[in-house]
């Protein structure tokens, strides 16, 4: 296997390469570009780098615009026979390898995902008025949450996908690999069917969680299965078989935010947080930086971190912890307040610059819920959006 370069940024095949009988794509790649894409807009307002020619890999340059055109619409030339998107060599869980070559593996994951980006793709149309773009996107949308409604509820919960014979993984009639966390995290942030997204996230809590974090999946496989491959080559507890994934932690403290839980979203920010461990001797990795995952009870060494540097989590938790629990995001139309903290918590204060200019923030509890009513320089506005502004200015935000 050809290695990547690492400083040119020229990549090699990966792991996919190792078995080139099956698919050499994952599922989930293209459409981060999409919803980053849209996150560094609205923190910048930067329009123009969507008519910036980049290259593909194997094709001539396109506008960056084009590029999640075309980001979408691989998705839908790539869906299954339950119309999910087909997993390809795997998602965000590199390790979960179900399809050996039929084209029958689907992710109900990704399905979750491209609603996000399809949502955030629809609001940039808007933003710039195209309408039509916007109509068509908000109905990819809502086909694909119809097909995960119908295909990827399991009772009590959303299962995680479907396999090389199309059988479903991660379903309670499973021995192993009952629940997965990801698709209750994501069934929130995709904006699936609230009721049943509340009842996921609660049944993740009860199925998942323990005091170093949510485990990934659960119970864990013991042993190599052929169905799965990649998943079960690691023991019981840590990595993607069923250790708590720190990188996945933080998407439950979106989620619990998006659900108004202001308790239970600190309760998972702590948890998987380095310097709230006081077991050192335990973790064993740096308390100043978040590692990959920490191994899970049903592993000898529970609570002991691995591949402190090699994740996405720092990131990530950040967007949660500012952006969800704090509620300072960037729009299109202006700085969002829209807090949910904890019920003891009495405020906080913030100073956020936004399109070069400082918002001194500061949030008041006045109320036991999370609706927020804005003072802008002394004067009362409308909603929870506060207009971009020319120079320095003061905000406080009260809870009721």
């Amino acid at each position: 296997m050809a290695p990547g370069v690492p400083l040119t940024g020229e990549g090699g095949p990966g792991l996919a390469g190792e078995f080139p009988q099956w698919p050499q794509w994952f599922s989930d790649d293209h459409l981060w570009l999409v919803i980053a894409t849209c996150s560094y807009l609205k923190e910048t307002g930067d329009l123009g780098f969507l008519d910036e020619a980049e290259s593909y890999q194997d094709a001539v340059a396109q506008p960056v615009w084009r590029h999640m055109e075309d980001a979408v619409r691989f998705t839908l030339e790539h869906l299954g026979p339950h119309g999910l998107p087909r997993l390809g060599f795997s998602d965000w869980d590199d390790t979960m390898n179900l399809d050996h070559g039929s084209g029958l593996a689907e992710s109900v994951w990704t399905g979750q995902q491209f609603c996000r980006a399809a949502l955030d793709f629809a609001e940039l149309a808007e933003h710039l008025e195209r309408h039509a773009v916007a109509g068509r996107l908000r109905r990819e949308y809502r086909a694909m949450a119809a097909a995960i409604e119908r295909y990827g509820w399991d009772g009590a919960y959303y299962l995680r996908a479907y396999d090389d014979a199309g059988l479903p993984v991660g379903t309670a009639a499973d021995e192993h690999h009952r629940i997965s966390l990801n698709t209750q995290t994501w069934a929130v942030i995709g904006e699936l069917n609230r009721a049943r997204a509340e009842l996921g996230m609660a049944q993740a809590h009860e199925l998942l969680n323990c005091e170093y974090g949510l485990r990934l999946m659960a119970p864990a496989y013991h042993g190599f299965q052929e169905r799965v491959r990649g998943t079960t080559t690691y023991p019981p507890g840590v990595k993607e078989n069923g250790g708590i994934f720190c990188h996945a932690n933080a998407w439950a403290i979106v989620a619990a935010a998006a659900l108004g839980d202001g308790d239970r979203a600190y309760q998972y920010y702590r948890q998987i947080l380095p310097l709230a461990r006081t077991d050192a001797d335990t973790l064993l990795t740096e308390p100043y930086v978040y590692c990959q995952n920490i191994a899970a009870p049903e592993h000898a060494h529970a609570g002991r971190g691995r591949n402190s540097w090699l994740t996405g989590t720092a990131a990530w938790t950040n967007v949660a912890a500012t952006q969800w629990m704090l509620g300072i995001r960037p729009t299109y139309k202006g700085l969002r307040i829209a807090p949910v903290i904890p019920a003891d918590w009495p405020g906080f204060g913030a100073s956020r610059i936004f399109r070069s200019v400082r918002y001194t923030i500061r949030v008041e509890r006045a109320g036991p819920g999370n609706a927020v009513s804005l003072e802008v320089d002394g004067r009362p506005i409308h909603g929870d959006v506060v207009p971009f502004a020319r120079t320095e200015t003061s905000i406080v935000a009260r809870l009721r």
